[in-house]
Parts: C-alpha cells; structure tokens; sequence
C-alpha cells in the first residue's frame, strides 16, 4: 500500500491509505440522477386532480343543462298560457261588446215601452174624466190592458237588464283578470328568459375554465394517458467518477 499525500488548499499534506480514499470517493460519488417515483406521485395526483376537475365540470354542466330545459320548459308554459289568457280575454271581450250592444237595444226598448205605457196612461185617464159611453168604455179597456202588458214588459225587460249588467260586469272582471294574467306571463317569462341567459353563460364559464385548465402546461403534460400508468424498470442511476460533482485535487508521489 502507498501513502497518498492529500493537498489542501492551504498547502498542507495528509497521508491515508489509497484504497480507503478510493471507497470514499466511490461512496461520495453514489446518488440519484432521476427521482421516478415523485415524478410517478406528482403525475398520478395531478391527473387524479384533472380527472375530478373534469367530472365535477360534467356534474356542474349536467345540473345547469337540466335546470335550463327546466327554464325552457316552464318558458314554453308561459307563453302557452299566455297565448290562453290572450285568447280568452279577446273572447271576453267580444262577449262584453256583443252584450252592450243588447243592452243598448234594451235600454232603447224599455224606453219606447215606458214612452207608450205613459201615453196610454194619459189617454185612458182622459177617456175616464169624459163620457163613458160605449165606444169609450171598449177604449179604455183596450188602454188598460194595453197598459198593463207595457207593464209586464217592462218589469221582465228590467229583469233581462239586471242580468246583462251582472254578466257584463262579470266578464269585465274576467277580462280584467286575464290581462293581470297575461302580464304576470310577461314577467315569468322574462324572469325565465334572464334565467336561462344566466345558465347559458355558467356554461359557458365552466367550458372556459376547463379548457384553461386544460390547456394549462403542467396540467396538458400530466393529463397525457403515460403517465396514468406506473413506470416500469425503474433503478437507481449512479454517476462514474469524473462526471457530476468535482472531485478532490489527488497527486500519487512515488516511494
């Protein structure tokens, strides 16, 4: 065995055994090029986290697009209805004009009836302060019946009258509620349409973030199917001397 003189940088030499120096150098020489296994752990739970992200992307897209066609559904609702209450107050209000034109013609008629009923009263209450012979007791007879189906008219035409008035206020009411029905569609549907635009663009944000988190370097890298499989062969790698860290300066000096 030789003494190895070992120099310093301050110029001092120290003496050891070769072969324990070269045990040494070996020893200080051994370590890792390539960690696998944390690349392996860093990429399985990179993409564990791409492939929830992605699922809970699909959840989120799956619940807003059956809250849409919800929306949708509801929107279609409401516009039928609304087509219904349309159609229903058109009715109602043709209904409403087809009975003021009849109490128009009633009224028009139970005026004419009282105008003639009055007339004959008047004629007959003469007739009765005259002579009462013959040809003028067949009159007032003729008067008094005549007065007393005026009468009967009148009273059923009064009758009549009272109904339409309920009737026409009834279908006033009816067209009226249509209208706040009609109006009360506009809103829903208005309120389904901002919320179906609302659900529109949440979309559209889930997409946009996916696909940014997709397109993310790191992410695109790891999200790739080889690395969703463990690696294989995997060893340790040890450098030979004189590559990778400096040695110590050595110098053999003959004996």
């Amino acid at each position: 065995l030789h003494k190895v003189p070992l120099e310093n940088k301050n110029g001092i030499r120290h003496y050891g055994n070769s072969w324990r120096l070269g045990d040494e150098v070996e020893q200080n020489e051994e370590f890792p090029m390539d960690n696998g296994k944390d690349i392996r752990e860093t990429a399985q739970r990179l993409y564990a986290k791409l492939k929830a992200a992605e699922k809970k992307q699909q959840e989120d897209r799956r619940m807003y697009e059956d809250k849409l066609t919800h929306y949708q559904v509801e929107v279609e609702q409401s516009r039928q209805g609304r087509n219904e209450a349309q159609e229903a107050a058109a009715e109602r209000h043709k209904e409403v004009e087809e009975l003021t034109r009849l109490m128009s013609g009633m009224e028009k008629e139970h005026q004419q009836l009282l105008q003639k009923m009055k007339e004959n009263e008047e004629e007959l209450e003469k007739m009765r302060r005259g002579q009462q012979d013959g040809p003028s007791q067949e009159r007032c007879l003729e008067l008094e019946n005549s007065v007393s189906t005026l009468k009967e008219k009148i009273h059923h035409l009064d009758d009549m009258l009272k109904s339409q008035q309920r009737k026409v206020r009834q279908m006033i009411e009816q067209l009226q509620n249509s209208r706040t029905a009609m109006q009360e569609k506009d809103r829903m549907i208005q309120e389904l349409k901002e919320k179906v635009s609302w659900l529109q663009a949440e979309n559209l944000e889930l997409q946009d973030k996916l696909d940014h988190f997709m397109t993310t370097p790191g992410n695109q890298l790891y999200a790739a199917k080889s690395f969703s499989r463990p690696i294989q062969n995997f060893k340790r790698i040890y450098l030979p001397a004189g590559s990778g860290r400096p040695l110590p300066v050595i110098k053999l000096v003959e004996t």
